[in-house]
């Protein structure tokens, strides 16, 4: 209905009114639009944190500053409700209260509206429109819920059904447990998991993953424990604290387990096992043990079905072996009957059946060759034809007993057609048919060619036991332990034991005690597998100390020494002969030096002769003239040392070391030779090394090789028409001392080189030389180790060369020295007692200007009478006295008590092989003459001994 023109305009409170209204209701339609549009923002939204924050978002743009979602229903502390607005509240805090119902009518959560755009209690309107915005957006919120909660279902049970699928895939009970585990694990995003199996009354953890790997094989209880009580209950068991009473301890500490979920494992018909799952950040729900449960009640079908199939694979494998077995006996018995046969007829020996009646049934190619007859010659025969009469009684009693079912070993003697005889060894065992003997089975060893070896083994035996125990050197064998196992009565002769008391002893304890470490050294060297040579001493049976060679040659058995083979030689008479050939030698070369000693001996004579007269002939109270005396003493000990060179060369010496100087040897040998030498103008020489040293030898052995070499240097010369010279040098270089003997004459011939070392060869004429020099030498100087050879050329001369070791001398003790001074002692009183009155009153001149008492004798008994009269403090005794034996003048006074402390025997008799006997036995100190005065009273003043008692 229009309106009149010209009526009266509205009322201005009405029109303020209507656009208030107007305004309001465009800003409700604004705020419809934005919500509207924020609803299709929340229905696009992926998740419900999103679509919560778009709500909230929304709700903010249609005039609330803070709004605030809490789960449920729920007032905030302190506020009251000032009004009822549709289905929200207007609190007392200007807080509206605005509930989030899904269409079922059920509140999710509830907004907390605050800090309006306009003050005051809100309008239904704007009530209603947010509580339809938030109906619509918790309608929206709730289907997004449920249909990712369908999707999560769907997504578990494709899952429940690809692990129902992989599971059931494996019929092997390790495979299927693995598969179990790595799903369970995967499925609820867990740390590790575990599957245990019911054995008896424990919960065995078979597999474990992750972390309850280390849980495997571990045993738990049924009865205190969270699987045992998911067992007893039949369902799932979520367990967010692993401290609570039922948690079974060991396991939860060895895995560090904080929260854990078990399902219990059952078959058709009862419990087999549980399957736990252990950690993870968020606690285990209801839902996570549905789904552990669905996946458990798959594992125990599979695990089920697999023992199944195990007891069937098993039951089948055990089918199969028992097949096999019977297919494998009928082949052994059919390979055993194959063998049999093989063997019966290849066996070297003869292999034969008779039955009950003693005729052959079977017999192979063996038996044939030992009978010496063809197979039907044998077959359905007897074998006493076979044998010879003197021995068919004996072959019938044998088969007797073999029927009455013994088992028979004899001998006996197959006769060939051939006319031989051969000797074989047989078995007869009895063939038994349940507990009947139905036949003999017998086994025939051809042992003729055996025999017949054994024999000759014993012969060989026998022979080799007489030379052995016949033979004059002792053998022995001694064992891996080194003690003797065998000995011949060689060492039983020369040892004076019995082989009872020699065997299982040890070698060592035969020799003598200074040689135990040179033998046991060479039989340890032996039992190594060297051959050893080795120079012994040995106490003989009767006490006698002799020398001996020992042999030892290692004994094997195959790759290892077993022993040693020991044999000893006594050499005791072969170095006897060698040392006497010896010193025929040095006696055939001092009748050479005999005519040159005489005149080195009638020069000094003369000198002496000569000044001796002058002093005689010069007036009574003259002055003596001192040069005359000095050339006199001069020209004596020029003549002591001839003599004393010649005779310690011409001295039988037992082989002894001591400290040698090698040039020492060399002057003291030349000068045996210097005289000839001059006479018959060869020049000699010297070309001696001032620092060589002193080595540990036998001077006198030395000293006869080099006069050895200096004559056959001189015999070389002798008539050789050119210039004739020995030259003699000594070097010392790289721990050998060289010795080289040079002459300038013809020269040694090329065929004789290689000879002139043998013994008794000699280039020299018949009766001018033995032959046995340069073998004498040759033996000397490879006893001390070293070597002699020889360089010529014809027209050249020839050079001899000593090599000797440097042997550094045992101790400095033995370091001889060079002169003795007179020991300045206290009064002393001496008998001296000599048969030469010169002597006598020398000696007692001297000793008297030193302050001494000095009596003198001639005689022996003299000399007794005297000791048993006065005490002295020494005696000067001379070994050859006219009425008694100085010796015996010592034994007499031993005898009376009367022994001075210091006895000193003084003799020219030092050559005599009883002169050294005596004095040797009586133990004291010896001077030989010509002895230097400061020398004997060094001896005699020396600090005396005790005499022993005995």
């Amino acid at each position: 209905m229009s309106r009149s023109i010209g009526a009266s305009a509205p009322p201005r409170q009405e029109l303020d009114t209507s656009a208030t209204s107007l305004a309001r209701l465009l800003r409700e339609r604004d705020q419809l639009l934005l919500l509207h549009e924020a609803l299709a923002d929340v229905e696009r939204a992926r998740s419900t944190d999103d679509r919560l924050r778009i709500l909230v978002d929304a709700i903010q743009r249609v005039g609330y500053g803070r709004v605030e979602r809490v789960d449920g229903y729920s007032m905030p502390p302190d506020a009251s409700v000032v009004a009822w607005i549709s289905h929200s509240a207007f609190l007392n805090t200007n807080q509206l209260i605005v509930p989030l119902r899904t269409a079922a009518g059920e509140v999710r959560a509830t907004l907390i509206l605050a800090e309006p755009a306009e003050p005051g209690p809100p309008t239904l309107a704007s009530v209603r429109t947010v509580e339809l915005f938030a109906q619509q957006a918790a309608s929206i919120i709730e289907n997004a819920r449920l249909y990712e909660e369908s999707q999560r279902e769907r997504g578990r049970s494709e899952a429940l059904g690809d692990i129902a699928r992989a599971v059931s895939g494996s019929l092997r009970l390790t495979d299927v447990l693995q598969l179990s585990l790595r799903h369970a694990v995967a499925l609820l995003h867990t740390e590790g998991a575990t599957l245990g199996l019911l054995r008896d009354s424990q919960i065995v953890i078979v597999a474990g993953i992750g972390a309850g790997e280390v849980l495997t094989g571990a045993p738990v209880p049924v009865a205190s424990s969270v699987s045992g009580r998911a067992i007893r209950e039949r369902r799932a068991i979520i367990c967010n604290d692993a401290s609570i009473d039922d948690a079974y301890g060991p396991t939860r500490i060895a895995a560090n387990v904080e929260r854990t979920l078990v399902a219990p494992l059952f078959s058709s018909t009862e419990a087999i096992g549980a399957l736990s799952v252990i950690n993870r950040d968020t606690e285990f729900t209801e839902e996570d043990a549905v789904v552990l449960q669905r996946l458990a009640d798959q594992v125990a079908v599979a695990v089920s079905n697999a023992r199944l199939y195990e007891e069937a694979r098993a039951a089948a494998e055990r089918y199969r072996q028992a097949v096999d077995d019977e297919r494998r006996a009928r082949d052994a018995v059919g390979q055993s009957e194959a063998r049999y046969r093989n063997l019966f007829e290849s066996a070297t020996d003869a292999i034969y059946t008779l039955d009950a009646h003693g005729t052959f049934t079977s017999v192979n190619e063996a038996t044939c060759q030992l009978a010496g007859r063809g197979r039907e010659e044998l077959l359905g025969r007897s074998p006493l034809p076979l044998v010879g009469s003197s021995e068919v009684a004996q072959l019938k009693e044998h088969f007797k007993a073999a029927l009455a079912g013994s088992v028979r070993r004899y001998e006996c003697h197959f006769l060939r057609t051939d006319g031989t005889r051969r000797l074989a060894s047989v078995t007869n065992t009895p063939i038994r048919h349940g507990t009947q003997v139905i036949g003999i089975l017998g086994v025939a060893r051809d042992v003729t060619d055996e025999r017949e070896r054994a024999l000759a083994l014993q012969r060989s035996e026998a022979r080799y036991t007489r030379l052995v125990e016949s033979a004059s050197d002792a053998i022995f064998t001694v064992g891996a332990d080194g003690l003797l196992s065998s000995v011949n009565r060689s060492l039983e002769r020369s040892s004076g034991k019995s082989r009872a008391e020699l065997e299982g002893s040890d070698f060592c304890a035969l020799v003598d005690p200074r040689d135990h470490a040179a033998a046991s050294n060479a039989i340890r060297d032996s039992l190594a597998g060297s051959r050893r040579r080795v120079e012994l001493r040995y106490p003989s049976a009767d006490g006698e100390l002799r020398q001996c060679s020992l042999t030892l040659t290692p004994l094997s058995e195959g790759d290892a020494v077993t022993g040693a083979l020991g044999i000893v030689r006594d050499i005791t008479d072969e170095r006897r002969l060698a040392e006497q050939l010896m010193q025929q030698e040095k006696l055939a070369a001092v009748g050479q030096l005999v005519s040159g000693v005489a005149h080195e001996l009638n020069n000094p004579l003369a000198s002496v002769m000569a000044f001796a007269q002058l002093l005689l002939a010069a007036p009574q109270g003259a002055p003596h003239d001192r040069r005359a005396i000095e050339a006199i003493n001069l020209e004596a000990k020029r003549a002591a040392k001839i003599v004393s060179n010649l005779l310690t060369f011409a001295r039988q010496h037992q082989p002894e070391r001591t400290i040698t100087d090698l040039n020492r040897v060399i002057d003291d040998t030349l000068e045996l030779r210097r005289y000839a030498l001059r006479l018959a103008q060869v020049e000699i020489e010297m070309r001696l090394d001032p620092l060589l040293p002193i080595t540990w030898a036998d001077p006198f052995q030395l000293q006869q090789v080099v006069l050895n070499l200096i004559t056959n240097a001189e015999h070389a010369l002798s008539s050789w028409d050119r210039d004739r010279r020995i030259v003699l040098s000594t070097d010392h270089a790289a721990g050998q001392l060289s010795l080289r003997v040079s002459d300038s004459g013809p020269g040694i011939a090329p065929e004789n080189l290689q000879r002139i070392f043998n013994p008794f060869f000699t280039t020299k004429p018949v009766g001018e030389g033995t032959g046995l020099g340069l073998s004498i030498s040759d033996g000397i100087v490879r006893e001390h180790g070293g070597r002699i050879r020889v360089e010529s050329r014809p027209g050249c001369g020839a050079t001899f060369i000593i090599e000797l070791p440097h042997v550094l001398p045992p101790s400095s003790d033995d370091v001889p020295v060079d002169g003795q001074t007179v020991p300045a002692v206290a009064r002393r009183r001496l008998l001296v007692v000599d048969d030469e009155p010169t002597i006598r009153h020398a000696i007692a001149t001297y000793f008297r200007s030193l302050g001494h008492v000095v009596d003198l004798v001639g005689m022996g008994r003299d000399a007794i009478l005297r000791s048993i009269e006065a005490s002295y403090d020494a005696l000067l005794l001379d070994l050859r006295l006219p009425d008694i034996a100085g010796d015996e003048v010592l034994a007499e006074l031993r005898s009376l008590g009367r022994v001075p402390p210091r006895v000193v025997f003084i003799t020219g008799d030092t050559q005599s092989e009883q002169a050294r006997r005596a004095l040797d036995a009586t133990g004291c100190p010896t001077v030989a003459k010509p002895f230097l005065l400061d020398e004997l009273a060094a001896v005699v003043l020396a600090e005396a001994e005790p005499e022993p008692l005995s």
